[in-house]
């Protein structure tokens, strides 16, 4: 079982998805958004919150698995496109300090397809500097059966002096097989339009738990005007999509059999 640190939790997309592969176990969320926090807590009772990545050290070895969807407000192409001087995005530095003081089996960064552009070689070369190898896919939430394209970047990085029992299978050579097992698997946002108006739909194991899964999406129509919708649409959007994190995950939990 990997123990999971969950940076920049948003409303614990990464912690669905690991919950839904199996084989890691959140044991940290660190998020400051106080709507996703509240969030957190209904779906998480049990996983302690911190509140501010800035002021939180993780001790050497405490976690397996590091996930770190950093602010994407500079990196993204809907975003300011300030790149990682931006200073949401400028905690992306955090991230990688969490890594340092850590130093975890594995890393997973994840970004829209904007960072290519807008920082992700720094990042690259701040992995390479922390002595971690990595692989990089993208992942497009429309290959999974989404009706939008969401391109996601993953990075998953893993120390230098890490050994193989054997030799990994590309990651590009799987990425067939898990699109077709994770297509079957997925519930997606959506917005939909009904007369005269729109109605929004959230992930349904996001908004209900992970309990009941045979519930129609349609149930869970959000109409125009209704409390909270808009900021529910702002933490939807800034959160993965579970679906595209399980892809990278599957990876993961693949690489970690392959350690004698």
């Amino acid at each position: 079982m990997l123990r999971h640190l969950d940076l920049f939790s948003g409303i614990g997309g990464f912690t669905l998805a690991a919950t839904r592969v199996g084989g890691i176990c959140t044991q940290q969320f660190v998020e400051i958004n106080p709507d996703a926090q509240a969030i957190l807590r209904s779906h998480y009772p049990n996983i302690p919150i911190h509140p501010d990545i800035r002021s939180y050290t993780p001790r050497a070895g405490e976690f397996d698995l590091i996930t770190c969807g950093f602010p994407c407000t500079g990196t993204s192409i809907a975003g300011t496109r300030q790149g990682l001087e931006h200073p949401e995005s400028a905690l992306w530095r955090e991230g990688i300090r969490c890594l340092i003081q850590c130093q975890p089996k594995f890393c997973l960064i994840e970004q829209p397809e904007g960072i290519i552009r807008r920082g992700l070689r720094t990042i690259l070369g701040a992995l390479r500097m922390a002595r971690y190898n990595f692989e990089i896919e993208i992942v497009s939430a429309a290959m999974l059966g989404a009706c939008h394209k969401r391109n996601r970047l993953f990075i998953i990085s893993y120390p230098n002096s890490l050994q193989w029992s054997n030799q990994p299978t590309c990651w590009a050579n799987q990425m067939r097989e898990m699109v077709e097992r994770q297509r079957l698997d997925s519930q997606w946002l959506a917005v939909r339009q009904f007369c005269s108006s729109f109605h929004t739909r959230l992930s349904v194991r996001l908004v209900r738990g992970l309990e009941e899964t045979e519930i129609e999406p349609e149930q869970y129509s959000e109409p125009t005007n209704s409390k909270g919708r808009i900021r529910a649409r702002y933490l939807a959007g800034r959160t993965v999509t579970p679906p595209q994190a399980a892809i990278a995950l599957r990876r993961i939990l693949y690489l970690n059999s392959l350690i004698p």
